[in-house]
């Protein structure tokens, strides 16, 4: 007698054990139908599963977020706003110094979206980083013919920048990365002594550009809030390596992908090395901080689109991520530990646009000095500093940080001083405006939606003035000015006569400052500027900034 087939022998099995049978069978159904699920709609699993505790929530972090769909662009248009076509584009793309993501720059174009996908898909592709908030961008390698495109246009009528003379070079951009996106050029990192490739650094316009669409047509501004989600940019980043460490064939197109960017062969096992390298040191360092503010029992907020505690990052990035080991990430002091804050005071993005004239440069009136603002801005979206240990060549307090431009950035935000004209039809503002909404209307003509009724636009001015403009004052500009000027004028306020000199003597608008506990503002974020250590204040001693918006 011949020996007995497999099906036969499985026919025979589920017989004798038809309970079992049924329960293997249903485990492998749902283990299907669970593959397919996470394979085809991974954000409907990750959305139920933060809904659950421990394990499903791990399970959470490790699949792509829920990212809005990409919208129609059928065309774009940078709204007027007295900077020129290469002025834009040299603040949407000259580096600070920063390195923010934290693979090379040529890792970083080679990964691939976090998502499980049996071909390559580009993690720098514009629909993706468009759903993460951010701008398209052309490349900087044909930026004349391709500039019209993404709506740069020249309507600049200060074609001299912010600097009389000063015209910008065209930043290096050749991938045509989104806005906001610059390169820091390899060099010697100031922490380690080591060699570092070129990086990818977030820029002000990052933050500070602003877009909104309408009937497929994307309107962009300068110096508005963005919306971006900087908090989920981290996360796909992490996401994007740990998917090309795990899964076998993923490398290899991460391999293959480097080799033709570079345009030479790769060593694989050192590549695999390295690369395995950085997602370790960004899954220490995310363990140890979750693990430090679990003992507090507390946990970092989702800041979301359009939101970040920038003050807490900042700070926490400086005094705390700047002082762990440099090569590890590991924590090399435990009283470090108290230098840690979570992420608990999301605000919105400010616009900037006039905040080179506003006497204090921190709109919690915090900050005098536009450079150290700066600086500490630049600090927080990880420029390369050694703030560890002097050594030969790398004094402490060495930087990556390119300070000529961040000044450069102010100039160019500031434009020439409107009162140092001789005559009074002379005086002009060349800085960076406010869009206007004429400008936006005359895409949309044809719109009712867009019209303007005269009699309202009347009555919203006699409200701000009754309601708003104690606090907010008016625009800076010349062309118009509410009662009550808001101007300036040298030695006008004593006490703060010596601190305007050191600013340079820059005419700056009389902003009001009131406690935090007069209904303006978030009272919540005011206390992250408090020392820790300091004794109990009264909210009144906090002070903000009320800046004309």
């Amino acid at each position: 007698m011949g020996r007995r087939s497999f099906g036969f022998r499985l026919y025979s099995w589920v017989r004798r054990w038809p309970h079992v049978a049924g329960l293997l069978f249903a485990i492998v159904v749902v283990a299907i139908v669970s593959a397919g699920l996470v394979y085809f709609a991974p954000e409907k699993v990750r959305d139920a599963a933060l809904k659950i505790k421990n394990d499903a929530n791990l399970l959470a972090q490790l699949l792509p977020a829920t990212l809005p769909e990409p919208s129609k662009i059928e065309s774009a248009y940078w709204l007027p706003q007295n900077w020129s076509s290469r002025q834009r584009y040299w603040f949407h793309h000259t580096s600070q110094g920063t390195a923010t993501i934290p693979v090379p720059y040529q890792w970083f174009l080679a990964l691939e979206r976090p998502e499980l996908s049996f071909s390559y898909t580009s993690l720098t592709d514009d629909d993706y980083l468009r759903r993460l908030g951010f701008i398209p961008s052309p490349s900087s390698k044909d930026f004349a013919r391709n500039a019209p495109s993404y709506g740069y246009h020249e309507d600049g009528s200060n074609a001299g920048g912010g600097s009389p003379g000063w015209t910008p070079n065209l930043p290096d951009n050749p991938n045509g990365l989104p806005v906001g996106f610059a390169i820091l050029k390899g060099g010697v990192d100031p922490a380690t002594g080591g060699s570092y490739e070129d990086q990818i650094g977030l820029t002000c316009a990052a933050c500070h550009t602003g877009h909104l669409e309408y009937k497929n047509v994307s309107l962009r501004f300068d110096g508005g809030p963005a919306m971006v989600n900087l908090g989920e940019v981290e996360r796909v980043v992490g996401l994007s390596i740990g998917y090309t460490l795990i899964l076998p064939w993923r490398f290899e197109r991460f391999a293959s992908r480097l080799e033709q960017i570079k345009g030479q062969g790769v060593d694989r096992k050192q590549l695999r090395s390295d690369l395995d390298l950085a997602l370790q040191k960004i899954k220490k360092q995310k363990a140890q901080s979750d693990s430090l503010l679990t003992e507090q029992g507390i946990a970092d907020l989702d800041e979301g689109f359009g939101r970040l505690d920038a003050l807490n990052r900042i700070g926490n990035q400086v005094f705390y991520s700047n002082l762990l080991d440099p090569l590890t990430g590991e924590l090399t002091d435990p009283l470090l530990k108290g230098n840690l804050a979570r992420h608990d005071a999301p605000v919105s993005f400010p616009p900037i646009w006039d905040t080179p004239y506003f006497l204090w440069a921190q709109y919690d009136a915090s900050v005098l000095n536009e450079l150290v603002r700066n600086s500490g801005e630049a600090l927080g979206v990880s420029a390369k500093i050694n703030m560890t240990a002097p050594a030969p060549g790398r004094p402490l307090f060495a930087s990556s940080i390119h300070l000529s431009d961040i000044a450069q950035f102010e100039e160019l935000l500031r434009g020439a001083d409107p009162f140092s004209a001789a005559d009074a039809s002379g005086k002009k503002f060349t800085g960076l405006l406010a869009p206007r909404w004429n400008d936006a209307q005359k895409k949309f003509r044809s719109d009712p939606a867009w019209g303007i009724d005269e009699k309202l636009v009347e009555n919203g001015r006699d409200l701000y003035r009754a309601h708003c403009f104690e606090c907010h004052r008016g625009p800076v500009c010349l062309r118009q000015k509410m009662a009550g000027g808001f101007v300036l004028e040298a030695g006008e306020l004593r006490s703060l006569r010596q601190k305007r000199e050191e600013l340079g003597g820059h005419r700056r608008p009389a902003l009001f400052q009131c406690g935090s506990d007069a209904g303006h503002g978030d009272r919540y974020r005011s206390s992250t500027i408090r020392c820790p250590h300091d004794a109990p204040r009264s909210p009144a001693r906090v002070t903000w900034i009320k800046s004309s918006r």
